[in-house]
């Protein structure tokens, strides 16, 4: 008979500290601005847009260094949560803190 496939544990819902930071970072530009009162909010969308797309719809062109200050971080966050549940640490973590996660 075939063994019976075990779960490690019930779903829950749990915060990625590393996805949320990449969001924060890619954030802080526009959204920081415009709660300063610095930026209009139309500001604030365009910069929205140039640093997740790449696309500056002022000067209607497409660079790839742009997403350096949006997209990047965030990649580079799901990425580490990523890897950080390949390695178990997620798992080490949860042991300690149930609803937090690298």
């Amino acid at each position: 008979m075939a063994k019976k496939k075990t779960s490690r544990g019930s779903r829950s819902l749990t915060i990625p500290l590393a996805t949320v930071a990449g969001l924060a970072a890619g954030l802080n530009n526009s959204v920081g601005a415009y709660v300063s009162g610095t930026i209009t909010g139309a500001e604030a969308m365009r910069r929205l847009s140039r640093d997740f797309t790449g696309y500056d719809p002022a000067t209607r062109d497409w660079r790839l260094d742009r997403l350096s200050g949006g997209l990047l971080p965030i990649v580079v966050g799901v990425l580490a949560s990523m890897i950080a549940s390949k390695l178990g640490i997620n798992r080490a973590l949860a042991r300690k803190i149930p609803f937090i996660r690298v």
